[in-house]
């Protein structure tokens, strides 16, 4: 019979190398497109390297909060510059006499008539008047809010001149129109209030402030404030090794490394650094592809596994991307240890240790973090890994959480303190986000829930909820086949504690335990369990009886897909025979056909495979064991031992360890435990050697 296939199984292999080719250039593509410098400090540490002579001469860079109040306090006393609008004013002007001579058209011979009578006197008058205004100068303020102050003064931009202006000299619109009731009484006008509301509707601001020209005078202003204070000439001593690293020699190191990159830039090919990147990166993910491929080859050749392990170090990669692009977050936010809390509900502790290095590695190479954020960031999946973890029990989940938050914050603070000496100068923002951090660990809930329907997983979740002996299913077998229901319920207690004796998964191996026989329900008179009358395979040849007993094993993997088990419970349904036969049949059969009968062994052979796991392998074992211990009548401790060791022996003989990753020594603890077990359970009485008459001598 053909093992169960899903659809993931029919990509070919050639799939899984392009696909690891394809993430390798992907997270390569991530770093930046310049050179790293090769030298790594810290304000504050000592330098670590030898003696640093200058190769060439460089300039030292400020402090770049200097540089910055220089350049506030430079803008603060430049005064803003406004345009002047000559056009304006002449519009202006030409408007106020248009609208003065309609108003003289329209008026009433009884109606102002010492205007009608000297026309040219009231227009002159306010002619003058509005270009005195202009001349003073009618501003629009641009101010960034309305509790801002007014400057000082300010520039006017006319033509290419510009001259500087007391802002108390200047006057608003408001304040225009307000001067005209102030100015006009005093015109010697025999009628000025004519001219009032003529003057006023011709008022506008002739001085505009111009967003330009400012900014290309604040352009041309810090251009003048040189972002370096001094320069070092070649040969010439940096800094010893040894030597604490000052503010001083900081801000040198970074003039040097500023002009060693761009001198280094220039004479190389972007080509050689992305070359340089993906050595790199392909280094870092092909140990881990070693790693899967010859310790754990199914997860290297199942696709769905490798692309679930691979899409966290391209994940993570792209994320320390977009925090080192905007420049916004602190990579400190980075939720590493979600990838460990994860894998742990599919694969084992060592796996999900291997899969954090390599995320953390590729993480902290894109993030340019340094020692304090790898320490951190390897210290939490290390605490990870070696505490008890259960997404599906909220109160240890949020224990664990907590835990990591605290390891966090207690490992910053310490490596804080021999970097600062002190709490003063402690960067105290790195713990909120150090506290994000571990807000955002608690999606690995959800995400567990996600990646197990997405790629066919079966997390603990639901071997917990398979577990239930109320489901359907179990209930159906419990009622069809009450036989083989108590023979499961024993063999899952046999291979669980076995499981637990090894430290395999034991709540994995207890649900295929469960479910291992369920295809025993189509014809559960078949079997010598649920049988109470009649045998009816003393009717049947033996070959036929064979082949109904040995199809238990398809008709249950064939419920398990009409019924939504997952794939690796079915695994368990293929191997528990493995490849051997069924002995009764087989033997009567050559009773029958004599050795002419050998040739038909195919025939009386279950098809497999071989177990491959550990926990394939206890219930292999523990259904064999528990099944052939049922034909001892009160047995002895002797005879339940000797039962272990022949059924353990012969299936050894016939191969069906030849593929199993269970060790020698974790095959006789397993013994041990059945051992234990059955005695108990079959209450195996002591043998005592006989008592003779004979008094000793």
């Amino acid at each position: 019979m053909a093992a169960w296939k899903s659809n993931w199984d029919r990509i070919p292999v050639f799939v899984n190398y392009a696909l690891i080719l394809a993430v390798v250039a992907l997270i390569a593509s991530f770093f930046p497109d310049k050179l790293r410098f090769k030298y790594v400090y810290e304000l504050g540490k000592a330098w670590p390297y030898e003696d640093l002579y200058a190769p060439f001469d460089f300039a030292v860079p400020k402090d770049p909060d200097a540089y910055q109040q220089e350049v506030d306090r430079l803008r603060q006393q430049s005064p803003p510059l406004y345009k002047r609008l000559d056009s304006l004013e002449s519009s202006r002007i030409r408007a106020f006499e248009s609208a003065f001579r309609r108003q003289i058209a329209s008026l009433e011979p009884s109606q102002f008539p010492d205007v009608q009578r000297h026309p040219d006197r009231y227009l002159g008058y306010g002619r003058a008047f509005l270009e005195s205004l202009f001349a003073r100068g009618v501003i629009e303020w641009r101010l960034k809010s309305p509790t801002e102050n007014i400057p000082e003064s300010i520039e006017i931009v006319a033509g290419n001149t510009s001259r500087t202006v007391g802002s108390q000299s200047l006057l608003t619109v408001g304040q225009a129109k307000n001067s005209m009731g102030d100015s006009l009484p005093y015109s010697k006008l025999a009628e000025p209030d004519f001219l009032l509301p003529l003057l006023a509707d011709a008022v506008k601001a002739n001085l505009v402030y111009d967003q330009k020209l400012n900014l290309q005078f604040r352009e041309k202003l810090l251009e003048a404030v040189s972002p370096y204070q001094g320069m070092v000439q070649k040969n010439e001593l940096i800094i010893q090794r040894g030597a604490p690293i000052t503010k001083s020699v900081f801000h040198t190191l970074e003039g040097f490394r500023e002009q060693y990159l761009l001198g280094i830039q220039q004479q190389k090919s972007r080509a050689y650094l992305f070359a340089g990147y993906l050595i790199l990166t392909l280094l870092v993910v092909g140990v881990l592809i070693l790693y899967l491929r010859y310790t754990h080859s199914f997860l290297f050749y199942r696709l769905n596994h490798l692309l679930f392990i691979l899409i966290w170090p391209l994940a993570f990669g792209y994320f320390s991307y977009l925090i080192r692009e905007e420049s916004i977050l602190s990579p400190y936010i980075l939720p590493l240890a979600i990838v460990p809390m994860v894998m742990k509900n599919f694969y084992d502790n060592r796996i999900a240790l291997y899969v954090h290095l390599v995320v953390v590695m590729i993480s902290s190479l894109l993030s340019s973090m340094g020692f304090t954020f790898i320490f951190l960031q390897l210290l939490v999946g290390i605490v990870v890994v070696i505490v008890k973890l259960d997404t599906n029990n909220w109160t240890r989940f949020f224990y664990t959480v907590g835990l990591i938050l605290t390891v966090y914050c207690l490992a910053y603070f310490a490596i804080s303190l021999t970097e600062e000496g002190g709490i003063q100068t402690m960067d105290w923002a790195s713990f909120s986000w150090l506290f994000a951090n571990s807000f955002l660990i608690l999606l690995a809930f959800p995400l567990t829930s996600l990646f197990e329907r997405i790629f066919g997983f079966t997390s603990v979740l639901r071997l917990v909820e398979l577990s239930d002996t109320n489901l359907p299913l179990i209930q159906l077998l419990a009622a069809k086949a009450p036989g083989t229901y108590q023979h499961s319920l024993q063999v899952a207690n046999l291979a669980e504690a076995a499981a637990r004796a090894i430290g395999a998964d034991h709540l994995l191996v207890k649900v295929g335990a469960l479910y291992h026989d369920m295809g025993k329900t189509k014809h559960p008179e078949l079997f010598i369990e649920n049988q109470n009358g009649e045998n009816p395979h003393h009717s049947l040849p033996s070959e036929e009886s064979a082949r109904l007993i040995i199809e238990h094993v398809a008709e249950g993997v064939s419920m398990a897909r009409k019924n939504g088990l997952p794939r690796i419970i079915a695994d368990f349904m293929l191997t528990h025979h493995g490849t051997t036969r069924t002995e009764f049949f087989y033997q009567k059969f050559l009773q029958e056909h004599g050795d002419a009968g050998a040739e038909q062994d195919k025939i009386f052979r279950y098809p497999g495979p071989r177990p491959v796991s550990k926990e394939a392998t206890i219930l292999m074992l523990a259904d064999t064991i528990e099944a052939a211990c049922k034909s001892l009548k009160n047995p002895s401790v002797q005879e339940i031992d000797e039962m272990v060791e022949r059924l353990v022996a012969s299936k050894a003989a016939q191969g069906q360890f030849e593929e199993s990753m269970l060790s020698f020594g974790e095959l006789s603890t397993c013994k041990q435990v059945f051992r234990q077990l059955l005695r108990s359970i079959y209450h195996a009485r002591v043998e005592y050697p006989k008592e003779t008459n004979s008094a000793p001598q």
